[in-house]
């Protein structure tokens, strides 16, 4: 039987179409055929919001409880309640936690031993802390307001620790704006009393349901009673570091005005998924599909030879490969290819965005590196993108440093440019910490001094990197610690003619070009803290298992500190690390002439220098390609 071979865009139109309609007809469907979901539909809102709130209540609480558990088990507290470190240490808790207005501690007659206590607090501190409530949690009424009081026995039985907080926060936890204005959530103790919520008593809920919730008989539901006014749903929930509940209730006829809005809302999404999915098969065509047969056209035009145009595009592209690869393997074919007035001699790797070759310059009669860039974009932009390429290579060449790969020239062809570079004999940076695991600090500042002039000469010229990684550090057998790739990621995030687009590896992007700031010369600084930190400690400490959890780790995760497990690392080079992965720019240093003057006054103080990589681990030249450059939408999931 024949193979049904689609086009690669309709297959994407129908893939999308089903992701986006499918769920939305099976809604309608259910909504349509079965009306007693609806109510159901409300009672789950009532649990969603029930559980909700006695989380947030629960989680709120236990902060507060254990502060006071930790605190009360303090040893100062226990040697000497009275002195100066252990009041020290009760301020402490004032600052720790906002909503606590008092500190004191009790002794096992309930006698005050030491109290300490915020500015604003009036007389009513004696009736707050009095003896006789010995539960760890409570609500107490104050003169003109309510406050929380915790009891925490001091180890051995010696004496409690009293802590009074303010409810404002209990306030705004048992808010919901899930269920509507016409609900009412409130948050009640066994005893019955309301604690907190749009009542005052709990005669509008049904017996019944207050006596188990009383009981503590009560896990977290919903259901549907019929009293006088009419039906009622009602929703529960209990708490888990208190003998609260919160209860919710709501007309049942709210379940028709909900069945009205899904079903608008139905449309309304339905209507955005066929627009949505219009926008992104356009996308997947601009993006995805037309660079496929350009490139799959080019290495056609490359190679000599033509490619079937039979089958879908996946189907060419992997003609084109085979034929790319047959090629390649024919070192006498590839001998004759040349770039410009360049002889391509040998393959020395491919990625995403084109390749690199080892060359031959026969004018100057010297070896070279050609790095290919190809760029997918409309026809209207190829030119102004090439042109782009040619003036950030044309800048790159003006400057010329031991620490950057030097350009040699650079020029377009067709739909294509190709930069012609030093050719670095050696390996690069990735791959020789995969070798060795880790690097000593003395081997760690002359290679962060080396990137650190790097980017300050790059800087001075207008130049940003964009992509700062170990796979962009070359190292050769000459001693040699070369930076490359400067310019090409602004390029590719260029060409993307997106807003929201970031470019750059994950894990080594700052936490700030997340919340829509530019890259600019500080984020260069982050990343070279990044490698830094990683040659001594094997890995980044920002990777995670997906790209969500490494974008998560980057804006809220502080690295172990060196002394942790590196006691070897000198104590102004830590200092320097941690204050260039600082997540807020101005916390970082200024520019990178600053960090290369640091580093260099290590070196002169130690006497060092980095020595040559060796043969063994060099393997063949450094300047294969690598991953490209990532690039991806902010609001990705």
């Amino acid at each position: 039987m024949k193979k049904l071979r689609l086009p690669l865009l309709l297959r994407m139109v129908a893939a999308l179409a089903a992701m986006g309609l499918l769920p939305l007809a099976i809604t309608y469907y259910q909504l349509r055929t079965n009306e007693d979901a609806l109510f159901e539909q409300v009672q789950r809102t009532h649990i969603v919001a029930s559980q909700a709130a006695a989380t947030r209540v629960d989680t709120y609480l236990e902060g507060l409880l254990v502060l006071a558990r930790s605190t009360a088990s303090h040893p100062l507290l226990l040697d000497d309640p009275q002195s100066a470190s252990a009041q020290e240490l009760l301020r402490g808790t004032l600052q720790a936690q906002p909503a606590i207005v008092v500190s004191g501690v009790f002794n096992s007659a309930g006698e005050s031993v030491v109290m300490v206590r915020r500015r604003d607090m009036g007389g009513e501190i004696e009736t707050l802390v009095e003896p006789g409530d010995s539960r760890e949690l409570s609500v107490v009424q104050g003169t003109t307001r309510r406050w929380l009081r915790f009891r925490t026995p001091l180890p051995g039985e010696v004496g409690q620790l009293v802590l009074i907080a303010s409810t404002d926060r209990l306030d705004e936890q048992v808010q919901s704006f899930q269920i509507g204005q016409e609900a009412l959530l409130v948050l009640a103790s066994r005893d019955g009393d309301v604690l907190f919520g749009g009542l005052t008593s709990l005669e509008t809920f049904p017996a019944s349901l207050v006596d188990r919730a009383r009981a503590g008989k009560l896990g977290s539901g919903s259901s549907e009673f019929d009293t006088e006014a009419g039906s009622v749903i009602i929703g529960h929930a209990e708490l888990l570091n208190a003998p609260w509940f919160v209860l919710s209730r709501q007309p049942a006829e709210v379940a028709k005005v909900a069945q009205q809005r899904i079903q608008r809302a139905t449309w309304i999404s339905a209507l955005g998924a066929i627009v949505l999915t219009t926008l992104l098969s356009g996308g997947a065509y601009l993006t995805v599909v037309r660079p496929i047969r350009r490139l799959t056209a080019a290495q056609g035009q490359l190679l000599g030879e033509s490619v079937t145009e039979s089958g879908s595009e996946i189907d060419q592209l992997e003609a084109s490969f085979e034929l790319l690869q047959k090629r390649i393997r024919d070192s006498e074919d590839l001998g004759k290819v040349f770039f410009g007035r360049y002889q391509v001699t040998k393959l020395l790797g491919s990625g995403a965005m084109g390749s690199v070759f080892r060359g031959w310059d026969p004018k100057l009669k010297r070896d070279l590196a050609l790095k290919t860039m190809r760029v997918n974009a409309e026809e209207i932009d190829q030119q102004k993108l090439i042109t782009s390429l040619l003036e950030e290579a044309a800048i790159s060449a003006r400057f010329h440093h031991p620490n950057i790969v030097t350009v040699y020239d650079v020029a377009d062809e067709g739909n294509a440019a190709f930069i012609a570079m030093e050719l670095v004999d050696g390996t690069n940076l990735e791959k020789y910490l995969k070798s060795l695991g880790t690097l000593d600090p003395k081997d760690v500042i002359p290679l962060g001094s080396a990137i650190a002039h790097a980017l300050a000469v790059a800087h001075q010229h207008g130049l940003v990197h964009h992509d700062v990684k170990p796979a962009n550090v070359l190292l050769g057998h000459d001693k040699s610690i070369k930076v490359t790739d400067f310019g090409i990621s602004e390029l590719i995030s260029a060409a993307t003619r997106l807003d929201d687009v970031i470019c750059g590896t994950p894990g080594y992007i700052a936490p700030e070009c997340f919340l829509g700031e530019a890259y600019g010369p500080s984020a260069d600084l982050f990343a070279l803290g990044l490698i830094l930190y990683e040659s001594l400690v094997g890995k980044n400490p920002f990777h995670g298992r997906t790209l969500r959890e490494t974008i998560l780790n980057t804006a809220t995760v502080d690295p172990e500190p060196f002394e942790n497990f590196r006691p070897d690392v000198p104590a102004e080079l830590s200092q320097l690390i941690f204050a260039l992965i600082a997540k807020e720019p101005v916390d970082r240093p200024s520019e990178a002439a600053v960090v290369a003057e640091q580093l260099d006054a290590l070196m002169q103080e130690r006497n060092l220098s980095w020595l040559p990589v060796p043969d063994k681990l060099s393997g063949k030249s450094s300047q294969k390609a690598v991953k490209p450059t990532r690039l991806f939408s902010l609001t990705e999931n």
